[in-house]
């Protein structure tokens, strides 16, 4: 993904304050592909979401596409999207902060069958998963020692692309003291 333009094309709908018709009419003529427009239009237009409101729409969009596609920048955007809103914000913020660091990714032991935080796919624990001879880490439940939230791959993947970009766009969305850091940079001395 070219995280550089996506961060001009956010940074000009802001300064220039566009609503959503001229933010995309603008963004028909930037050089990013459909997905990364995508990004940038479900970043600054966020859509509304209810409790639980993230699985079935990602579900919605894999339904003719599968799941298991590896980089697929529009689910990118829709964690994006996600944590732009108020239901959801809070709860990206924190799987970000515990899936972010690969040390604390592991698959989760048991015998349970789990179901993904961000897609809402069953995904087995790694006891019933080895005794049932599978041989693919996409059915593979995933937790962090920082959360009690399960994770499938393909979302951890999609979590991990969504924190390099947001960092790009809104460093201080994972660190509230760069934001007061950047605060007094603005600030004129006396």
């Amino acid at each position: 993904m070219n995280i550089e333009e996506i961060k001009k094309s956010v940074e000009y709908i802001k300064s220039k304050k566009l609503d959503s018709k001229r933010a995309i009419e603008y963004l028909q003529n930037v050089p990013l592909t459909s997905d990364e427009k995508n990004v940038v239009y479900f970043y600054c237009f966020p859509r509304p979401l209810a409790d639980y409101g993230l699985p079935p729409r990602i579900q919605e969009y894999r339904r003719p596409r599968g799941v298991g596609s590896n980089g697929d920048e529009c689910e990118v955007a829709f964690v994006l999207e996600a944590c732009k809103t108020e239901q959801y914000g809070r709860f990206m913020k924190h799987l970000m902060h515990a899936f972010g660091n690969p040390e604390n990714v592991h698959p989760v032991a048991g015998t349970e069958i789990d179901t993904c935080c961000i897609c809402g796919k069953d995904m087995l624990e790694f006891d019933i998963y080895t005794a049932q001879g599978r041989n693919d880490p996409h059915a593979l439940s995933y937790g962090s020692s920082d959360s009690s939230s399960n994770i499938c791959l393909d979302c951890l993947g999609r979590l991990i692309e969504a924190m390099e970009i947001i960092e790009e766009l809104d460093p201080s969305f994972l660190n509230w003291t760069k934001r007061y850091q950047e605060a007094l940079k603005n600030i004129n001395p006396i």
